[in-house]
């Protein structure tokens, strides 16, 4: 009968304490577990509030991780929903997690690879295998990029986008939006999970907005000497657009270009380039490479023909 009671009283608690405990003066605690749980400093700046039930919750305002005067990362806003059943047996399930306004800092030294995160691997900490990720929901997010080789600092801005993962090691799925250097697109991608050796397969959406065009690349993420490397096949295809009914069909000749890419701290190659130009039966083929290397300015394209055929390409007769 007592231990019903406990169990009662305890539930009652659970219920009812959240509106007369401010959570805010635990803050000391919470970024004690956080920490320990993420392997880096983690403070919270600005209120807190937790909530056991009926589903435990935690709202965080203005949270920095990293060291002090110089954090990796921030946010405005953080919500974490956790699953409670999961939670007794060790693992963490987050059914929704959201971040308003955070800011990931990055640096890249003169040889690519990325600095120092300043996150432990202390046994203490998370294991990224027992932590999935049901729903993530990121507004308003940048990315500050400190390129070393170039001197230049790299903003992606105006992120909103939604995640999932099964665990922290993959396979993960992202939809959303970005602007880079001016740029808005909108993206999509899915991975696998990690190997063994760390490499991950990725296939990335694009869909710049400026221009008519669907970019996808499917390859293998790897972080060969510390530094990353995306490679594999792109193909980038005109995307003509939608016809309105009652009127005439757009004239724009469609165009494709598709080869073997290669993405890492140097720049953007392309081998084994092939583009096209126009209908099927009378394009335009040219074969050949593209080099963007980063922080130079500029780029290196070279591309050949075996013969054009101006006639075929205009649609004009052999005989005309």
């Amino acid at each position: 009968m007592s231990i019903a009671v406990a169990a009662i009283l305890a539930l009652v608690a659970a219920l009812i304490g959240p509106y007369f405990v401010d959570w805010s003066a635990y803050r000391a605690e919470i970024e004690g577990q956080a920490t320990r749980l993420l392997g880096a400093r983690v403070r919270v700046l600005g209120d807190a509030d937790l909530k056991l039930l009926p589903t435990p919750t935690i709202v965080l305002a203005d949270v920095r991780l990293g060291p002090e005067g110089d954090p990796v990362a921030s946010a405005q806003r953080v919500y974490v929903e956790i699953e409670l059943a999961p939670l007794l047996s060790g693992e963490v399930e987050v059914t929704a997690l959201e971040i308003g306004s955070p800011v990931l800092r990055l640096a890249l030294d003169a040889d690519g690879r990325v600095g120092d995160l300043g996150l432990s691997t202390d046994p203490a900490a998370l294991d990224p295998a027992d932590v999935k990720l049901d729903r993530v929901t990121i507004t308003d997010g940048t990315i500050e990029l400190d390129d070393g080789r170039s001197g230049g600092p790299l903003t992606v801005g105006d992120i909103d986008m939604t995640l999932e993962a099964r665990s922290l090691l993959g396979p993960f799925k992202a939809d959303g939006s970005a602007n880079v250097s001016g740029l808005q697109s909108r993206f999509r991608i899915a991975t696998g999970a990690a190997d063994g050796s760390g490499a991950l397969k990725v296939t990335t959406e694009l869909w710049p907005a400026l221009w008519p065009a669907a970019v996808t690349a499917d390859g293998l993420v790897t972080t060969p000497d510390g530094v990353p490397v995306y490679e594999g096949t792109l193909a980038a295809v005109r995307v003509l657009p939608p016809q309105v009914e009652g009127e005439p069909a757009p004239a724009e000749a469609p165009a494709r270009g598709e080869g073997r890419f290669r993405l890492d701290a140097r720049g953007f190659s392309m081998q084994e380039l092939a583009v096209s130009y126009g209908p099927p039966d009378r394009a335009l083929g040219l074969t050949g490479l593209l080099e963007i290397p980063f922080g130079a300015g500029g780029f290196v394209a070279a591309l050949s023909a075996r013969q054009i055929e101006l006639d075929r390409m205009a649609g004009a007769s052999l005989d005309a």
